[in-house]
C-alpha cells in the first residue's frame, strides 16, 4: 500500500467519523426542540433553535475532528452557481402554480396581488436566509462534503436527502408542519421531492466549493411557498395535493432535478470535500 493510499484511507475514516458524530449530535439536539414543539404545540417558539441544530451539530463535529470549521465552504464561490441556485425555486414554483391556475386546481388572484406579495416578501428574505444558513451549514456544509470523501455522488445525494427528509418527519407526522392531505401521500411526495432537491444542492456544493448556493436556494424556496404563491391563490380541494411542499408538484420537480443533476455527476464525482480544492477543480473544468 502506497503512502497516498494510506493517507486517503485515513481521510476516509475521519470523514466517516465526522458523519457519524454529526448524525448523533443532530438527533440529540433536534430531539430537545422537537419535544418542546410537540409538547407545547408551538412551532414558532422553537423554530429558530431547531433550524440551527444542524449547524451546531456540524460545527461541533468539525471542531472535534478537524479543529477547524474552514471546510464548511464559507466563500461565496462563482456568481453563476449562486444565480442558478436562486433561480431554480423561482422557476419550479412558477411552473407548479402556473399549472394550478391554468387547469383550475386553484384560482389565480391576479398579477397586482402577486407583485405585491413578492415585494412584501423581500424584507423577510433576510430572516429566511438566516434560518436556511442554520440548516445548510449542517446539510451541505458538513454532511455532503464528508459523505463525498468515502462514497459516490449518487449515495452522497441520496443519503443526505434521506437524512434531511427524516429530520422533518416528526413535525409532519404530528401535523405541525404539514398540509391538509393524506399523511402517507405527504410523506411520499415530500421524500421524493427532498431527495431530488438534495441531489441538486449536493452538486452545487461540490461543484462550487461553497455552502451559499444552497443557502440562497433554501431561503427562496421557503419564502416563495410560505409567503407568496399560496397567498396568490384561492384554493380548491385539490390545491394542497399539488402546490405544497407535500404535494405532487414538488415531487415531480424533485424527480426532474434528480435526473438533471445526477446525469451531470461526472462533473463532481471524485471531487475532494474541502472548499479550497473544490474551487480550484471547478475553475479548471
Amino acid at each position: 500500500m502506497t503512502c497516498d493510499e494510506v493517507s486517503s484511507r485515513k481521510v476516509d475514516k475521519r470523514a466517516r467519523s465526522k458523519v457519524i458524530l454529526y448524525v448523533i449530535l443532530l438527533a440529540i439536539f433536534s430531539s430537545v426542540f422537537y419535544y418542546l414543539i410537540i409538547s407545547t404545540q408551538s412551532l414558532e417558539s422553537y423554530v429558530v433553535p431547531l433550524m440551527w441544530s444542524p449547524a451546531v451539530a456540524g460545527l461541533i463535529a468539525l471542531l472535534v475532528y478537524d479543529r477547524s470549521i474552514r471546510s464548511v465552504g464559507w466563500r461565496p464561490g462563482k456568481v453563476k452557481y449562486l444565480a442558478a441556485a436562486a433561480a431554480i425555486p423561482i422557476i419550479y414554483w412558477f411552473v407548479i402554480y402556473g399549472a394550478i391556475w391554468i387547469f383550475g386546481w386553484g384560482e389565480f388572484n391576479g398579477v397586482p396581488g402577486l407583485i405585491s406579495l413578492l415585494t412584501a416578501a423581500v424584507p423577510g428574505l433576510i430572516i429566511s436566509i438566516f434560518l436556511a444558513l442554520g440548516e445548510e451549514i449542517g446539510w451541505r456544509g458538513v454532511l455532503v462534503p464528508n459523505l463525498s470523501r468515502f462514497t459516490t455522488f449518487t449515495l452522497t445525494a441520496i443519503v443526505s436527502g434521506v437524512i434531511w427528509g427524516l429530520w422533518h418527519y416528526p413535525l409532519i407526522v404530528t401535523r405541525l408542519y404539514a398540509a391538509a392531505t393524506n399523511l402517507l401521500f405527504q410523506l411520499v411526495c415530500f421524500t421524493v421531492g427532498i431527495v431530488g432537491v438534495a441531489t441538486m444542492l449536493a452538486w452545487f456544493r461540490l461543484r462550487s466549493g461553497s455552502v451559499w448556493p444552497a443557502v440562497l436556494f433554501h431561503a427562496l424556496h421557503n419564502t416563495l411557498i410560505d409567503s407568496v404563491f399560496p397567498n396568490a391563490t384561492s384554493k380548491t380541494a385539490i390545491t394542497p395535493y399539488i402546490g405544497t411542499e407535500f404535494g405532487i408538484g414538488l415531487a415531480l420537480a424533485g424527480v426532474v432535478l434528480f435526473i438533471i443533476f445526477w446525469t451531470r455527476r461526472s462533473a463532481v464525482e471524485g471531487y475532494p470535500g474541502t472548499p479550497g480544492e473544490l474551487e480550484t477543480g471547478a475553475q479548471s473544468a
